[in-house]
């Protein structure tokens, strides 16, 4: 995936309600990560990306669009913005269960 499909998809992720991650694990890719973002219409972030081969999770109560293949790590050096990591590894940890 060149720079310019990357800057489409984090020039996406900057709108209210999306949140860009940088490593995102989907269904069936075995610990890979890639770009994705979460949304509230997955449809809309698809068509205003245009990146080809996007897929999408339903999150409860929001989606996930990502991007197999576009590999957060060469984001670095690319001119595009630096997202801390730390951010997504919190977000991404199971919740422990509620002993109520």
């Amino acid at each position: 995936m060149n720079a310019n499909a990357k800057q489409k998809i984090v020039q996406a992720s900057s709108k209210d309600g999306r949140h860009l991650r940088e490593e995102y694990s989907g269904r069936g890719m075995f610990g890979k990560t890639c770009l994705a973002i979460d949304c509230d219409d997955p449809n809309d972030v698809i068509a205003e990306v245009g990146v080809k081969n996007a897929k999408i999770d339903n999150m409860g109560k929001k989606w996930v669009v990502y991007w197999p293949g576009c590999c957060p790590v060469r984001l670095l050096g690319e001119g595009l913005p630096r997202i801390a990591y730390s951010t997504y590894r919190s977000a991404s940890r199971p919740q422990q269960p509620r002993s109520d």
